[in-house]
């Protein structure tokens, strides 16, 4: 895990114009920040999980990453609770590692300031994701069981007049099964591929819930076309899902 650098609580790293904002802008951008009670802290320290002494309590974890992984991480509590996590953007660092949290005591994604991300040096495509101690056990059951099951999701979202629950013509509950439409085999390939795909990554294909393959498909072709490649293999799509920060053998162990 990446390492995240202390910094002091009154840390003055925002960007603003060059003349500095009016004083009662500053006074009710400041009143919205989280503040740790008075004598609270002695000291604040942040290590790599592996770097942190025997017997030093962890409060919380920050993970950087990118924004795709974030999703996953921060939810951890959402799929075990039903609770979502809180989001903050351009605002302290400062704050939103050491005192929102503590108030909070909620999972967070938070981009932080422009001087924080310089100081952590920070990519841009990186994100912090903060977790209370608390919550930290949801994350390994939700990082290893992580995966898109289409079927669950449409009975989860379809109401029961939706025509997504008729079945030959017939009305059914949404607890009687799902719809031929999604036991079917997906789109006919002289619909579904338009440009040439080799016996591997089709073979790939064959694996993605018919939900979400047009879509799949489509962007693969996409990208294929953009790079000027005659033909969709799979090492085109590594370099598709490397591009947005993706793994493509992890994605297909999802599904």
């Amino acid at each position: 895990m990446p390492s995240v650098s202390s910094c002091n609580f009154k840390c003055p790293s925002r960007a603003a114009p060059e003349r500095g904002p009016e004083p009662r802008n500053t006074a009710r951008l400041k009143s919205s920040d989280a503040v740790l009670p008075p004598g609270l802290v002695c000291a604040i320290g942040a290590a790599p999980l592996d770097s942190v002494p025997e017997g030093v309590h962890v409060d919380w974890i920050v993970v950087v990453c990118n924004p795709h992984n974030a999703n996953a991480i921060a939810g951890c509590r959402m799929c075990a609770e039903g609770v979502r996590a809180d989001a903050v953007f351009g605002t302290s660092l400062c704050v939103e590692l050491f005192a929102t949290p503590w108030q909070k005591r909620n999972c967070m994604v938070a981009s932080g300031d422009f001087g924080g991300r310089m100081h952590n040096r920070i990519k841009q495509d990186q994100v912090f994701v903060i977790i209370p101690i608390e919550h930290a056990h949801f994350l390994p059951p939700m990082l290893n069981n992580i995966r898109v099951d289409v079927k669950k999701s449409r009975r989860m979202t379809k109401p029961a007049h939706s025509p997504f629950w008729k079945k030959d013509g017939k009305g059914a509950a949404p607890d009687e099964g799902l719809s031929a439409e999604v036991d079917e085999v997906s789109p006919s390939s002289g619909e579904l591929f338009t440009m040439e795909w080799d016996e591997e990554s089709r073979a790939m294909m064959a694996k993605v819930p018919e939900g979400i393959l047009e879509m799949v498909v489509g962007n693969a072709e996409e990208y294929a076309r953009k790079k000027k490649y005659a033909v969709v293999t799979r090492k085109s799509m590594q370099e598709q899902m490397a591009e947005m920060g993706m793994d493509l053998d992890e994605m297909m162990a999802s599904v």
